[in-house]
């Protein structure tokens, strides 16, 4: 199945929730477990970014990797191209992540799939995780650029 195919962006009904978030400013994404409903299992999330957006600085309580598919992620210093590799160990930050001019898809897996929507903050007040299933937002003092398009 091809990103251009009918049901392709489809993720699992309970996961439906995060894909519709009005917070995702044009991504979209793609929720991919690798043992049906067990979360708790590995698994992964595709993500089409727009031209521009801005990925926030953030982590996970799991290692993840991350390659990118086409388009170009602006990382720090460096042009991340198709091919490219991130990684990131349990609880280390990472980001922002800046999409290029025509946009970029990545493909990022964690070692536990239910660590894809807690996302650990730096704030003023020490670490802050939030849980996007449930319906938690980016905390007002997290440290980093806001999650919007430039």
């Amino acid at each position: 199945m091809n990103p251009g195919d009918e049901g392709y962006w489809e993720s699992p009904a309970e996961l439906r929730r995060l894909v519709e978030r009005p917070t995702n400013n044009g991504v979209v994404l793609k929720y991919m477990p690798m043992r049906g409903d067990d979360f708790d299992a590995p698994g992964g999330i595709i993500l089409q970014m727009p031209p521009g957006y801005v990925l926030y600085r953030h982590a996970h309580e799991c290692p993840r990797i991350e390659v990118v598919l086409s388009g170009t992620l602006e990382v720090g210093e460096k042009t991340m191209g198709p091919g490219s590799i991130m990684t990131a160990d349990s609880h280390e930050m990472y980001g922002p992540h800046v999409a290029g001019p025509e946009g970029c898809t990545t493909v990022e897996f964690f070692e536990t799939f239910a660590a894809s929507w807690k996302t650990i903050y730096s704030t003023p007040r020490g670490p802050h995780q939030v849980n996007a299933l449930a319906g938690d937002l980016r905390p007002s003092d997290a440290e980093g650029p806001e999650l919007v398009g430039r």
